[in-house]
Formats: structure tokens, C-alpha cells, sequence
């Protein structure tokens, strides 16, 4: 059990952890828990190579960039998007989701369900995934 002092010490440390290894300055609180999470669940028997790696995961979770180098879509506060696009195009973006999501299998689509929600997923659930991602980026693009 930790202490609140003790707990705050470490906070901060993962939370310079966090930020030496890419994570964006929105994003380190987050880190700095997963990481804190992670820690204890080794049983705090792990030493600061440790504690890097788990900053190395926060970073693939929470950074500027997907593993496949493109740029992650930034959260815009609802009032600053009615700004930037008027509704009509938003309506226009969820019916393309609609027909998008409307090609997939029913497997494919309780296996991207369970992907999201993070549930333990069988190999046969990856790859019906994996094809339901794959089709949907297919139909979003056309």
C-alpha cells in the first residue's frame, strides 16, 4: 500500500518518464496511471527499466503517431468543431460510417466490438478484426 506522499512522488517521476520518451503533454496524466498500474501489478519488484517500458507503451497508446507513423486525429472540443464544419457535413460523415459499418459480416462486427471495448479476444476474433478494419478503411476511402 502506498502512501499518499509516496504516491505522489512516483506520479510525478512516471509523469517525467512519460514526457522524456514522447508523450504529449495532454496525455501524461494518463501515462503516468497506466504506468503506475502497471508497476504495481509487477509487484513494485521491477527497477526503472521497468518504469521506461511502461513509458514506451504509454507512448505507443497516447502519442502524436500510430505504430504506422500516421498522424493521430486530435480531439477538437465540440463547440470549436460546430465552428469548423457545418452540421450538414457531420451528417454527411455518419451516414458514410453507416454504409461503412453496414459491409461488415456479423462476425466482423462483434469482433471490432470487442476490439474497442478492450474484452480478451480469441485469434479467430483478431482477424475478423482485422478484416472488419481493413474493409472499413476500404469503404471510407471510396
Amino acid at each position: 500500500m502506498l502512501t499518499q506522499s509516496e504516491y505522489d512522488r512516483r506520479i510525478i517521476y512516471y509523469r517525467i518518464v512519460a514526457g522524456n520518451v514522447g508523450v504529449p503533454l495532454a496525455d501524461r496524466d494518463d501515462a503516468a496511471q497506466d504506468m503506475l498500474i502497471r508497476c504495481w501489478q509487477s509487484g513494485w519488484k521491477r527497477g526503472g527499466g521497468f518504469a521506461r517500458r511502461a513509458a514506451i507503451d504509454a507512448v505507443r497508446r497516447y502519442g502524436p503517431y500510430t505504430r504506422y507513423g500516421v498522424a493521430r486525429a486530435r480531439w477538437v472540443p465540440l463547440d470549436d468543431a460546430l465552428k469548423l464544419h457545418a452540421p450538414e457535413h457531420a451528417l454527411v460523415a455518419c451516414m458514410d460510417v453507416r454504409r461503412a459499418l453496414g459491409t461488415l459480416t456479423g462476425k466482423q462486427r462483434q469482433a471490432l466490438s470487442r476490439s474497442v471495448a478492450g474484452r480478451p479476444m480469441t485469434d479467430a476474433d483478431s482477424s475478423h478484426a482485422y478484416a472488419a478494419r481493413r474493409k472499413l478503411r476500404a469503404a471510407m476511402a471510396a
